[in-house]
């Protein structure tokens, strides 16, 4: 099915945050958020590596070694420039098509991960995501980019915002893209939780339904 295309999950990461420093190496049952992430795309059958591009600065040389002490690639680049950060890594790691994660969402599942690139692969897309519409709860968002988008972005997409939500110009283009949309079913979208992890207040939230939830995800197809 991968058709000799070489995937790379692309877990975006750095422990600045301002809402919650520090989130990505936070606990959650015993595992640091970043781990979560990690993991899954590890376990993901459609993924070929897993990379986590966090920044150059000091301030992040921890996450660095807690990602390389568990033998997970690491790319460094500005902290600013998130896309500056993504492209690159997808570079370094020889990517065909790129998987985006998020440590905001630690419960997302490879199974989620693989239904979404095979999707992907499956129709030639340029980009190909699982929230536009979501049948899920927030927090499970995977996106997954080729080679020639990720190269589009570099060179069209200009403005702050547009640097820093590194798929911010896609979505305002959309006609300009071959676009396709995962809708997973096996839970009701309209279920009110979100299980995204932005505030140590989410966290908390996120912790209480976790098993609860993992039961829910395992179902997801």
């Amino acid at each position: 099915m991968k058709k000799n295309l070489r995937v790379v999950a692309i877990v975006l990461a750095r422990l600045g945050s301002k809402r919650f420093p520090g989130k990505v190496l936070a606990h959650l049952h015993g595992k640091a958020l970043l781990m979560h992430v990690v993991d899954a795309a590890r376990k993901a059958e459609s993924v070929d590596e897993v990379v986590v591009a966090t920044s150059s600065k000091g301030g992040d040389d921890r996450l660095a070694i807690v990602a390389q002490d568990a033998g997970v690639s690491v790319f460094r680049g500005c902290e600013s420039d998130v896309l500056a950060r993504f492209v690159y890594a997808t570079h370094e790691y020889q990517a065909d098509i790129a998987v985006r994660l998020t440590v905001d969402n630690p419960l997302v599942t490879a199974q989620i991960i693989d239904q979404v690139v095979y999707r992907h692969i499956e129709t030639g897309a340029d980009y190909t995501c699982n929230f536009l519409p979501s049948a899920l709860p927030d927090g499970l968002e995977v996106e997954v980019l080729s080679r020639g988008s990720i190269d589009i972005l570099a060179e069209r997409a200009k403005t702050a915002e547009e640097r820093e939500h590194v798929t911010r110009f896609i979505r305002t283009h959309q006609t300009e893209f071959h676009m396709q949309n995962v809708v997973h079913v096996g839970v009701d979208h309209k279920e009110s939780i979100s299980l995204s992890v932005d505030t140590p207040e989410d966290l908390l939230r996120v912790d209480e339904v976790y098993h609860s939830w993992k039961r829910v995800l395992a179902h997801v197809r």
